[in-house]
């Protein structure tokens, strides 16, 4: 789940932008630094690609959300001041 947040971030940085990843005891919270908000209805189905320029197979918020469910965990997003944010509340 964290490999695949970090690999998301990573992924879709806008050029020079920055990630930032913070942990406290009960939530984990990764953002980076993007341009517009991202479709939430789309945001956790499978094969959901939300940029054309993305490598990815459109399956890993969909894993990243099952693997949440499973542990009785919620993860959320949310877009402030340019940089999405994915908090997994634990």
């Amino acid at each position: 789940m964290i490999n695949n947040l970090i690999i998301n971030a990573i992924r879709h940085t806008v050029p020079d932008g920055s990630i930032s990843i913070q942990l406290s005891d009960s939530v984990f919270e990764i953002s980076n630094s993007g341009t517009q908000q991202l479709d939430e209805t789309l945001l956790f189905k499978r094969f959901s690609k939300l940029s054309a320029d993305s490598n990815g197979s459109g399956l890993g918020l969909s894993i990243i959300q099952e693997i949440c469910k499973f542990h009785h965990w919620t993860i959320s997003y949310r877009f402030e001041n340019g940089y999405h944010t994915f908090s997994v509340r634990l």
